[in-house]
């Protein structure tokens, strides 16, 4: 199953989507939320400028952290979490 079934499957939406591989096209694509790092395909940086996501500068797990932190205090900013 790919991650786009599970997601459907789950009723997920809006969500945020983290990936760096092409393997991750699609769902990123989808996402209300795009993520990615500096070592992500190019084109999945190209989707997340276009949606207005965040690509995270740093790579491995200092780009983890910060991509997180995004999705965090983006659904904190929607009114989807509280932040603590």
């Amino acid at each position: 199953m790919d991650k786009m079934r599970g997601l459907a499957i789950l009723g997920v939406h809006p969500y945020i989507a983290m990936g760096d591989e092409i393997n991750d096209i699609q769902m990123l694509q989808a996402s209300t939320f795009p993520v990615t790092s500096c070592s992500g395909v190019d084109k999945l940086k190209r989707i997340v400028k276009y949606k207005n996501g965040f690509c995270s500068m740093k790579s491995s797990h200092e780009a983890a952290f910060e991509m997180l932190h995004f999705a965090y205090k983006t659904l904190v900013d929607q009114g989807m979490g509280e932040m603590k």
